[in-house]
């Protein structure tokens, strides 16, 4: 498995029992420790990987370099993100993890995604794409933190664009109407909880014909003139 054990910005590999530390230029070294294959998490939440082996809590002493850990709280997704990219964007370069649910052959480690930084002390942003296809965007985001993030809940792509947009009923029945965009014939697309297109069409009169679609949460993708706007509703 690959994880950023002395979160320098690069993974290193975990196998066999044995860690390799990847030295930034494709070379890795044999760490001179052996803690084992197992499940892997900040288990004493001070910012470095501990991995939990036959029993043993083997836990990393750490160092200077910073870090920065991501929960996410799926609402259209899944509750736990899982599927979720994460992009994090300092003035150096780019960072991406993704939250899965198992780690490696069978082990289930922590589903938090954890960055280490190197010597990086500024973040310029975080950004979440949910499997739903919803898009949150952090700002200010501070090193050395562990930033809950709540699908939806930011003023990205999820929500911003064309903000007097309304959709009722919800839950909706066989037709949705969505306020807020004219009489102009709009092009649509609706995804389902895991991101899947599952309704292409067309808004007119500010109704969509949704009588298709089984019960459940969905996210309506709205194409205008000023823009793509994305709202979440449910199916009765």
């Amino acid at each position: 498995v690959t994880h950023d054990f002395d979160n320098n910005g690069y993974l290193d590999i975990l196998g066999g029992g044995g860690l390799l530390m990847n030295m930034g230029d494709m070379t890795f070294e044999q760490n001179g420790t052996f803690p084992g294959n197992g499940p892997i998490g900040d288990l004493n939440n001070d910012g470095f990987l501990d991995v939990y082996t036959s029993g043993t809590i083997r836990q990393n002493v750490g160092n200077d370099n910073n870090w920065l850990k991501i929960v996410t709280v799926g609402v259209v997704s899944n509750s736990n993100g899982i599927g979720a990219r994460i992009t994090v964007e300092t003035p150096s370069g780019t960072f991406t993890r993704e939250i899965r649910s198992g780690d490696g052959f069978r082990y289930m480690s922590t589903m938090t995604a954890h960055f280490g930084l190197g010597e990086e002390t500024e973040i310029t942003a975080v950004t979440v794409r949910w499997p739903s296809g919803l898009v949150d965007v952090l700002e200010g985001v501070a090193v050395n933190s562990t930033e809950v993030i709540v699908e939806g809940a930011t003023t990205g792509l999820s929500e911003a664009t064309n903000a007097g947009i309304a959709l009722f009923p919800v839950p909706a029945q066989d037709q949705l109407t969505v306020q807020g965009i004219g009489t102009t014939p709009a092009p649509v697309r609706v995804l389902d909880a895991t991101g899947r297109l599952v309704l292409r069409g067309t808004i007119l009169n500010e109704r969509l014909d949704v009588s298709t679609l089984t019960p459940g949460a969905y996210v309506l993708q709205l194409f205008t003139e000023q823009g793509t706007t994305q709202r979440t509703f449910t199916k009765e």
